[in-house]
């Protein structure tokens, strides 16, 4: 079907300035599908890789696709290369005027997009140079500064596309299916109760951790015939085992010690999906533990990429990092990487949640610790009044009671 708000800017040429996040330029690359002929990938030798995956991953969604290495710490380098393939393409006749070029200067540096431009005035001394830029706050592609509309829901980008184009391995395969709902919705209605859960806590430290070092669990053949008490129903841990579909014991040790919360929040926003808790909110893809390697992390022992739940919205990113702790510092700790590690993958227009029990009476006139804690990160971040109240969401132990709707209000906008 044409796209009518397109239709104006069809032209010859894409002109994709390439930076350290790929995703804006694949996107851009996915609405100019069908409204440009060819592709020129404008990047540096350090993002080289990332002009090669965007390319695997639109397949043969275009004529043909060039590419033209800078260095982006010299202004000069950039002007001329540009102003190089411009001149050739203009002698052979590929490219007449301006209208048979967009500009688009989402990615790369200031530097790319101002030498670009330059390049393309120089060449072209008559005629609108015609320029496109992909909003994070509006979610929308501006062309010649007037926009298009939202085109979120327009480019759905799956959990695997994003990883695909970073380049990265995964460490263990992300998960789709809810490992034990009913087991996962018991133990987080216990933990709406303090005492019973600190309780329950009690009892996996002292049932299932060793005796003389409470960081590391049993070995396998003592945890076999452990039993934990759950709303008063023994659980033998060898059959839980066998339940959750798991080869070690440990495993469900930490599913027991808060694994769980992810497995319970997979679950409800798998409701949510499939539009049990209200109107369709167009998610296109969802997955627990998304744990990748950072680039060559394998083989270099560099840290690894984790985050609890990813959800997609067309092609933004939402990021969930859930704990079962109370420790202040802890939560925002885990609130600040998962912030990072989003925005890593997802660009300028992800969102972020943490959902964690610290509570605090004390937080009361800041609006309650989960307010106070989303002031403080803004605040951290450097205010980040250039977007919206939703880009970052924390509900703590003030709004875990009420989770279901929060994440739902979240998720909708």
């Amino acid at each position: 079907m044409a796209d009518y708000a397109m239709e104006r800017y069809r032209t010859k040429y894409l002109m994709l300035l390439v930076g350290k996040n790929p995703l804006p330029n694949y996107v851009v690359a996915k609405l100019f599908e069908g409204y440009a002929k060819k592709i020129v990938f404008v990047h540096s030798a350090g993002t080289a890789k990332y002009a090669d995956n965007i390319k695997n991953l639109l397949e043969s969604g275009f004529e043909d696709y060039e590419h033209r290495e800078v260095d982006v710490t010299n202004p000069e380098d950039i002007y001329s290369k540009i102003k190089s393939w411009l001149e050739e393409k203009k002698k052979s006749g590929e490219i007449r005027s301006t209208s048979d070029i967009n500009l688009n200067y989402t990615g790369g540096t200031k530097s790319m997009s101002i030498n670009a431009y330059k390049a393309l005035s120089n060449v072209f001394k008559n005629g609108t140079i015609n320029t496109s830029y992909l909003d994070a706050r509006s979610l929308s592609l501006l062309c010649n500064d007037v926009s298009t509309g939202c085109v979120r829901d327009k480019v759905p980008v799956s959990i695997e596309d994003i990883v695909k184009l970073h380049g990265l391995e995964y460490k263990s395969n992300p998960r789709e299916r809810i490992i034990n709902c009913e087991l996962s919705s018991k133990l987080y209605n216990m933990s709406l109760d303090p005492k019973k859960f600190d309780a329950f806590k009690q009892q996996i430290s002292n049932e299932l951790r060793k005796e003389n070092d409470k960081t590391k669990w049993r070995p396998p053949s003592e945890l076999k015939s452990k039993n934990v008490d759950i709303n008063g129903k023994e659980h033998n841990i060898d059959q839980l085992r066998k339940e959750f579909g798991y080869n070690e014991c440990e495993d469900v040790c930490k599913y027991l010690d808060g694994v769980w919360l992810e497995d319970y929040v997979l679950g409800l926003i798998d409701e949510i999906r499939k539009g049990k808790a209200g109107r369709d909110l167009k998610i296109t893809d969802i997955a627990g533990s998304v744990n990748t390697y950072i680039g060559t992390g394998k083989k270099n022992n560099m840290p690894d990429f984790e985050v609890d739940v990813v959800v997609m919205k067309g092609y933004q990113l939402y990021a969930i990092s859930c704990t079962t702790a109370r420790e202040r510092g802890l939560c925002k700790s885990k609130l600040l990487e998962v912030y990072v590690r989003s925005h890593q993958l997802g660009g300028d227009e992800a969102r972020v949640c943490l959902i964690g029990y610290y509570n605090n009476s004390d937080d009361k006139s800041f609006g309650g610790p989960s307010e106070r804690m989303e002031l403080e990160i803004r605040n951290d971040l450097g205010g980040r009044d250039d977007y919206d109240d939703k880009d970052i969401k924390v509900i703590l132990g003030d709004k875990i009671a009420n989770l279901r709707n929060e994440l739902y209000d979240w998720l909708e906008s």
